[in-house]
């Protein structure tokens, strides 16, 4: 597992890889892939993607897209949004399959949710 930024466009998840790395040869040997989506409340509610990865060949579809740029703009970076799209050139799209989803929080009932695509 390794982290990674992302962005819901509507038809899946994109995320974007350096080229020639490992796992873009992972996924085109085997296209199942699982992401686990981090919480932003301590880890109390979590969510987990399942589905079929494809590299994307549109140039439309890049990291220095206006929403992938606006969603992490406060983000301290290594590289201004335009660099970083360069060295992460290659785009993935999540298309979803099952997502699985709970909340955990101490002070609330647990809650539970699988939803398949």
């Amino acid at each position: 597992m390794v982290p990674m930024w992302f962005l819901w466009d509507g038809l899946g998840v994109l995320l974007f890889s350096l080229p020639n790395t490992r796992k873009l040869r992972d996924i085109a040997g085997n296209p199942a892939v699982v992401l686990a989506l981090e919480a932003t409340d301590r880890g109390y509610d979590v969510v987990i993607i399942e589905g079929q990865a494809t590299l994307v060949d549109d140039p439309n579809v890049t990291g220095s897209m206006p929403a992938f740029v606006a969603k992490y703009v406060d983000v301290p970076r290594r590289w201004q949004p335009v660099e970083w799209a360069e060295k992460f050139s290659r785009a993935i799209r999540v298309a979803p399959t099952k997502l699985t989803a709970w909340k955990t929080n101490p002070s609330d009932t647990p809650q539970y949710t699988t939803i398949r695509f």
